[in-house]
């Protein structure tokens, strides 16, 4: 593992599962939600799974291009050079 795949797991990938795991938990609770809030969603079918499919991968593509753009950020830092200047 190159230097680009150590901080992907040491930047990136900890965003990426807290997105992961926010969407699980978000998800149930949606699922359960739906029944209390049926009267509020026009056009869709409460629990629909391609809506909740939908919104769960694009919160997580949003999370991880939040998470993945700051590492490559960080993978193109000289880091002798920024060690040297702290």
């Amino acid at each position: 593992m190159g230097i680009y795949g150590l901080i992907a797991n040491s930047v990136a990938l900890p965003g990426v599962a807290l997105a992961l795991a926010g969407v699980v938990v978000g998800s149930v609770l949606a699922g359960f939600a739906t029944q209390m809030l049926r009267h509020l969603v026009w056009g869709v079918r409460p629990g629909d799974p391609l809506t909740f499919v939908a919104v769960g991968l694009v919160s997580l593509g949003v999370a991880a291009a939040a998470s993945f753009l700051p590492a490559l950020r960080v993978a193109r830092l000289n880091l002798a050079e920024t060690l040297r200047q702290e």
